[in-house]
Order: structure tokens, then C-alpha cells, then sequence
């Protein structure tokens, strides 16, 4: 009778032991699955974005070249600002009496350096007593 019993649950423990390994490697095999899922979609991921950054190299490209503006064309443009500056908008900000002061504020050496020369440009219409303050 004991035996029968030793027996039967030995019985038992091995089938219960086949059941656990059976369903500790249907889970393996679903996380095997699912990682090279996910290693497919970071591939794919990986692919498009580098498609995606190429494009967007091509597009950047191809705007500086539409958009390039050449130093004899930047040159041009600035006497036009310049121009329709003193011409129509310094006679309306300022008195006649310091448009020479601001015209040889803005003049002279900041011709040379382009950043200065927007930042003194752009404090001249923004705040034109400051502007002329300091030289």
C-alpha cells in the first residue's frame, strides 16, 4: 500500500516536472520569438530612419544650392538695405539733425564685420537714442 503510494506520487512529480519544462519552453521559445521580432522591427526602424536622414541630407543640399546667396549678391543687398534705410526710414525715426551721426555710426569699419553690422542695425531701429549713445 505504501509503495503504491510512493509510487503514484512519483508518478505525479514527473508528470507535473514534463508539464513545467513543456510550458517553460513554449514561454523560451515566445521570447525568442518576440526578441527577434523586435530585433526585425529595430532593423527595419534602424533602415528607415537612415533613409529618412539621407533624404533629409538631399533636401538640405538641394535647398543651399537654391538658396545660396553669392558675396556679390550679398554685397548688393546690403546697399539696398542700406538704401531704403537711410531713405526712408531713418528721416521718420530721427530728427534731421543726427541722421549724420547715425549714418556715420553705422558706417566705417562695421561694413567690414556683417554680424556687428546687423546688431548695430537692428539696435538703430529698435532703440535709436542707444544707438547713437554709443559709439
Amino acid at each position: 500500500m505504501l509503495i503504491n503510494i510512493i509510487l503514484i506520487a512519483t508518478i505525479l512529480e514527473i508528470i507535473l516536472f514534463a508539464f513545467l519544462v513543456l510550458i517553460i519552453n513554449k514561454w523560451i521559445s515566445e521570447i525568442k520569438e518576440l526578441t527577434i521580432r523586435v530585433n526585425r522591427f529595430q532593423h527595419k526602424w534602424i533602415y528607415h530612419m537612415k533613409k529618412a536622414r539621407l533624404k533629409l541630407a538631399n533636401f538640405n543640399e538641394e535647398l543651399e544650392k537654391k538658396f545660396t546667396i553669392k558675396n556679390s549678391d550679398m554685397d548688393f543687398l546690403f546697399k539696398m538695405f542700406f538704401g531704403l534705410m537711410f531713405n526712408i526710414l531713418v528721416p521718420q525715426v530721427l530728427p534731421k539733425g543726427k541722421i549724420f551721426r547715425a549714418i556715420s555710426l553705422i558706417s566705417g569699419d562695421l561694413w567690414k564685420n556683417k554680424s556687428k553690422l546687423f546688431v548695430a542695425l537692428a539696435a538703430f531701429i529698435l532703440r535709436p537714442k542707444f544707438a547713437i549713445r554709443h559709439r
